[in-house]
């Protein structure tokens, strides 16, 4: 089986309705926010998830430096955010989310 790369640029607010419109389901993709003044055609690199195995590592940063956080999905079960430790602290705490650490140690 063959993958593809695909590529979309998107503004949050837009997003947000696709969300809320349809009912969708994520497998081996990665969200990425950047800042709004960031061009986004100055972007070179594109994250790929799909067999990339830095993913799993606690120290992943995301591939693209101006990204604020990204968000990797894998084959639809399993959910990394990854990025700017203040921003990440901040959804932890709101989501009450586990550590990195925690989630490789849980058992399945």
């Amino acid at each position: 089986m063959t993958h593809s790369i695909e590529c979309l640029l998107i503004k949050g607010d837009k997003l947000k309705k696709l969300l809320e419109e349809f009912h969708m389901s994520f497998t081996f993709a990665v969200f990425t926010a950047f800042p709004s003044k960031v061009d986004h055609f100055e972007i070179l690199e594109v994250p790929e998830i799909y067999d990339n195995e830095d993913y799993w590592s606690e120290n992943y940063v995301p591939t693209i430096p101006q990204a604020e956080f990204e968000i990797g999905f894998f084959d639809s079960t399993d959910i990394i955010f990854t990025g700017d430790k203040q921003v990440l602290n901040g959804f932890q705490k709101k989501a009450n989310f586990i550590s990195f650490t925690n989630y490789i140690e849980t058992s399945i």
